[in-house]
């Protein structure tokens, strides 16, 4: 019986409890031969996305408010221009481009 009695509150107890929140990004590199070049392809949450606009004040909203505003949606191809970079082991960056 307390060991039922016990069991109850602790799940009772854990439904209170905050959990951290979970993000999830992907990043895919490949090297296309035909065309001699390297290839990106980075998949990220948008919520993940959206935090990080907002705290180097990239947008002020939301990222669909982001893109009915002008200003701020050459702001975010700005910022990722600005902040996404490709290192290799010979120290060699490569920024992004359009």
């Amino acid at each position: 019986m307390s060991k039922n009695i016990l069991l109850l509150f602790i799940l009772f107890a854990s439904s209170f409890s905050f959990a951290h929140k979970y993000y999830f990004a992907f990043a895919e590199i490949e090297y296309n031969e035909m065309n001699k070049t390297l290839e990106a392809t980075i998949i990220a949450s948008a919520h993940d996305v959206e935090f990080i606009l907002k705290e180097n004040k990239v947008i002020s909203k939301s990222l669909d408010e982001a893109k009915k505003n002008k200003k701020e949606y050459y702001a975010i191809n700005d910022f990722m221009n600005k902040n996404f970079c490709v290192h290799t082991a010979d120290s060699l960056s490569l920024i992004a481009l359009d």
